[in-house]
């Protein structure tokens, strides 16, 4: 995934998300694996399933934390390929 071909994310129905405070677990029905997620990642989830989309995703969370552009796209990226590998996410795009 790059930031030059910005790519739609899709939440399958067998990912259920339960937020747990300040942080939140997402559990593949399909997999039967699960995957914590702290505050920041909690909150790139909540705004995936929101827009679905990178670019607006970043555009957000920069106006919410501060952190540069380059760590925020790559952080952004990287929880994205996780989610992708535990099959709690798709791309498409």
């Amino acid at each position: 995934m790059t930031s030059e071909s910005p790519s739609h994310i899709i939440i399958p129905p067998e990912s259920l998300y339960q937020p747990l405070g300040d942080e939140a677990v997402v559990l593949s029905v399909a997999t039967e694996h699960y995957y914590g997620l702290n505050e920041t990642a909690k909150r790139i989830w909540e705004l995936l399933v929101e827009f679905g989309d990178l670019e607006t995703v970043v555009t957000r969370m920069r106006e919410e934390f501060e952190v540069d552009d380059g760590t925020l796209r790559n952080d952004v990226a990287r929880l994205i390929d996780e989610l992708r590998e535990a099959q709690l996410v798709r791309i498409e795009g």
